[in-house]
């Protein structure tokens, strides 16, 4: 997937950090939403394609847990990143538990949230292609079956 292809929701409190986040991601390509509050977000999950989100874990409104949660019950192959300007081992734990693909320490290190990033969607797209080709597969099974019976 090119960037220009993928949409990414970055939900962040602090509009020093929002700002800077969302603009080094529109440089590369990617169309971003940047949102400060958790329940914007998760309206825009819930009526708008994504491919990834970007969340602070301590927001005012929402946490980050409970947007991780709901990005993965609308699209359990999204990639959720989840930053924090206040790292345990505890919460590490829990978010990649939780299914987090990434978690960072604030501030975040631009090249590396682009290479995360770029492999998020490399591996939404491998995954893509093999549901697709197992759909294939199942469908000439069943049609090499069928006809395997009328002969």
């Amino acid at each position: 997937m090119t960037p220009t292809g993928a949409t990414i929701i970055v939900v962040e409190d602090e509009a020093g950090t929002r700002a800077t986040l969302g603009g080094i991601l529109e440089d590369v390509g990617y169309k971003v939403i940047g949102l400060e509050r958790g329940t914007d977000a998760l309206e825009i999950m819930r009526r708008s394609p994504f491919n990834v989100v970007i969340t602070d874990i301590r927001l005012p409104d929402v946490g980050g847990m409970e947007i991780l949660e709901l990005a993965k019950e609308i699209n359990p192959d999204v990639a959720v990143i989840m930053m924090t300007g206040y790292a345990s081992v505890e919460t590490a734990v829990d978010a990649v538990n939780q299914g987090a693909y990434a978690y960072f320490v604030k501030p975040v290190n631009p090249d590396e949230i682009k290479n995360t990033i770029t492999n998020a969607l490399k591996q939404q797209r491998l995954l893509l292609e093999n549901k697709n080709l197992v759909e294939s597969l199942q469908r000439s099974s069943k049609l090499l079956s069928e006809t395997n019976e009328k002969l």
